[in-house]
């Protein structure tokens, strides 16, 4: 019984994933260099963490606001939508997603900043 309750919450949601979707899925490569730089505060993995998060993490997301804006405005004006994901309109569901993507790919970035500033500081005074 419950499998069919989850049939029908999630049926006719499925959709062929737009590019921006694969572009962010990569950003989660990103990941492991920001993981693998921590334990040795080396900084050259970290900038390549920023770049990827930058570039397959945020972008992706800009374009998904972009790619999804009017799906909103014509679920605001007419109360209408495409699909449904557990009961919610599938619009609202994406930018939920991609408001909380965002919101994490920013707290990344400005830690790894913040690192790297910190970072930089500990190598300057190993130099002198």
């Amino acid at each position: 019984m419950d499998l069919v309750l989850l049939k029908d919450c999630v049926i006719g949601i499925y959709h062929a994933p737009r590019p921006w979707e694969y572009a962010w899925m990569i950003s989660l490569a990103a990941v492991v260099f920001g993981w693998k730089s921590l334990p040795k505060s080396e900084s050259l993995m970290l900038r390549q963490y920023v770049i990827g998060t930058v570039v397959f993490g945020v972008i992706p997301i800009i374009y998904g606001v972009i790619d999804q804006m009017d799906d909103l405005y014509n679920y605001l004006n007419e109360k209408k939508s495409t699909g449904q994901i557990l009961g919610y309109p599938a619009v609202l569901v994406w930018f939920l997603f991609l408001l909380t993507s965002a919101q994490l790919h920013g707290f990344g970035l400005y830690f790894a900043s913040q690192l790297l500033s910190a970072w930089k500081t500990k190598i300057d005074k190993r130099f002198k």
